[in-house]
């Protein structure tokens, strides 16, 4: 549930510049502004629904009692080096 809030968090950005823009009459609206509100709108939108559904059933999951709990030590565990992913043995 990040993408929708970084996404509405834009969105809020781009609205307040802008009405900024459009409050202050030697400013005219800019098409990067306009842009700007329609791309972060559009990224709040899909990257809402993206994650709804898998939020919902999770949920819905918890609520009803129908999920599974895995406990127990961790063994054989390898850290993945600082420079990226390693190679590993059980492919």
């Amino acid at each position: 549930m990040v993408l929708p809030l970084i996404g509405a968090g834009f969105l809020a950005l781009s609205l307040l510049l802008l009405w900024n823009e459009r409050r202050e009459p030697q400013n005219k609206r800019h098409w990067r502004t306009i842009f700007m509100v329609a791309f972060s709108a559009l990224w709040t939108i899909i990257a809402l629904f993206g994650t709804l559904g898998g939020y919902l059933r999770a949920r819905s999951a918890r609520s009803s009692g129908n999920y599974q709990t895995v406990e127990g030590l961790v063994e054989n565990f390898v850290p993945q080096p600082y420079s990226g992913h390693a190679q590993s043995a059980l492919l």
